[in-house]
């Protein structure tokens, strides 16, 4: 629940534990050195190296009887107990890593633990007390690699034709339909499906032409309908002229059923989206924290599965990374039961190039790019809702 990870030592790294220890000890990580059964206490020093040297690695715990060898074995080993705890304080320094250490011995107070605590190494009795300090030293290097980072690039003008688009929207007192909130993304450099708008059932002639025979998504453009499926808006998979004309001639008629007055602008044409992660990115403007970018899991379904992270706006590109690394199921961005990696820098990018925009754009109160369909180097914003402020 302290979000530290338990990284793969290289197989260079095993190798050298291999040849410290016998082959029957674990050696991926966590590592058993044996500590409690073996007095060989140099075992500690040299796989703690080993471990500290891997690239993998941040940081170094250690749990269990070290701090007891003396106590256990004589006063034989007691030199080289407080040899490895010298040891240890100097391999901290050299790395930049910390090391804690977790005894079991604590309460006996053996020379060694003071040995650790003078050299400045964190000892500890208890091991959730051990594991906060590393998480809290893993939070005090985000802090410092926040305030280090450079600040976030200052939001770029309006985009071609946004300003306008936006000016006609006031005028007309509505919020943006989605082939206008297309065009504005796409202005700020967000990639957008490319579509097409059949205004009347004619129309199919010319948007079949353009997308040749590929399966297509055909959606309702209308100011008075805010979710399309619940009012039958969308068809799928949709192929050829014949078809494109059947679904909207159907959407119409299953749109006007449950909302009699609404304007019906037209019907927008994409292709569809291949399978992938489904993401949401939205903006929303809190009453106390001004604008907010919104990353979640599960796109249409996140409320469902309860997985977002907030930041608010403007975000830098290392704001980003954290959003992405702090989503719990943050792993099925990396290939999950099959499924192709993402590219986390990708979405990285969305994320900085949308907080810009809605920076750029504060009469737009909210944003909603959901789903959001990543995969590989590429993603597809498949519905794009934006609502306006200040509507005349």
């Amino acid at each position: 629940d302290r979000r530290l990870t338990l990284p793969a030592l290289t197989p260079e790294t095993q190798a050298k534990i291999h040849a410290i220890i016998p082959n029957a000890s674990a050696i991926s990580n966590p590592v058993d050195s044996g500590g409690g059964t073996d007095p060989r206490v140099e075992y500690c020093g040299s796989i703690s190296q080993a471990i500290l040297e891997d690239p993998n690695v941040d940081a170094l715990l250690i749990v269990g009887f070290f701090g007891g060898y003396t106590m256990r074995y004589g006063p034989g080993v007691a030199a080289a107990e407080n040899k490895v705890c010298t040891d240890l304080a100097d391999l901290m320094h050299k790395h930049g890593k910390p090391v804690v250490v977790q005894s079991h011995y604590l309460d006996f107070k053996p020379e060694s633990m003071d040995v650790l605590r003078k050299a400045g190494v964190p000892v500890q009795r208890h091991i959730e007390i051990a594991a906060q300090c590393l998480a809290s030293a893993a939070a005090y290097q985000a802090a410092r690699a926040r305030i280090a980072a450079p600040a976030p690039a200052p939001a770029p003008p309006a985009g071609p034709g946004a300003r306008e688009i936006i000016d006609a929207c006031r005028r007309e007192g509505r919020d943006l339909l989605e082939p206008e909130a297309q065009h504005l993304l796409k202005a700020y450099g967000i990639a957008v499906p490319e579509h097409q708008l059949m205004r009347t059932r004619e129309d199919a002639q010319h948007a079949a032409r353009i997308f040749g025979d590929v399966p297509l998504a055909v959606k309702v453009v209308s100011r008075d309908v805010l979710h399309k499926s619940d009012a039958g808006g969308v068809k799928l998979n949709v192929r050829g002229a014949a078809a494109l004309g059947s679904a909207f001639d159907e959407i119409q008629r299953s749109v006007l059923a449950r909302h009699p007055q609404a304007r019906i602008q037209g019907m927008l044409v994409t292709p569809m989206a291949e399978a992938g992660t489904e993401l949401i990115v939205g903006v929303t403007r809190d009453p106390q924290y001004g604008p907010v970018l919104m990353l979640g899991l599960g796109g249409v379904f996140v409320e469902v599965i309860r997985d977002v992270v907030f930041r608010s706006l403007p975000i830098s590109d290392l704001d980003a990374q954290e959003m992405l690394n702090d989503l719990r199921y943050g792993q099925m961005l990396d290939g999950a039961r099959g499924t192709e990696p993402v590219d986390r820098q990708m979405i990285a990018d969305l994320l900085v190039n949308v907080s810009a925009f809605a920076t750029a754009h504060p009469e737009l109160v909210e944003i909603d790019l959901n789903p959001v369909i990543a995969r590989g180097h590429d993603y597809s914003i498949v519905d794009a809702r934006m609502i306006l402020t200040d509507k005349e």
